[in-house]
């Protein structure tokens, strides 16, 4: 499967990458609170029937957008070397 990661939302208030893997797609997504920013990552799971699963792998609650891209930043490296 590919390292690259493609841009899936981009809006202020919500953003979010994907990378293609074997089970699905690796998402990373900054969402916009009222008070902080959440960044999560986590597993998009396709099956052969329903609805795909959402399963989190990492969440962080920070301050900034700025604290928060440095977060998804992280994982997206640490990410594209396994």
């Amino acid at each position: 499967m590919s390292n690259f990661w493609f841009t899936t939302w981009d809006v202020p208030e919500y953003k979010e990458w994907a990378q293609k893997k074997k089970y699905g797609y690796l998402l990373t997504i900054i969402r916009k609170q009222p008070q902080d920013f959440l960044a999560v990552k986590a597993k998009l799971i396709f099956k052969a029937k329903g609805l795909p699963q959402f399963v989190t792998l990492q969440s962080s609650t920070v301050k900034t957008g700025k604290e928060a891209k440095a977060v998804i930043k992280k994982w997206q490296g640490i990410l594209t070397i396994l």
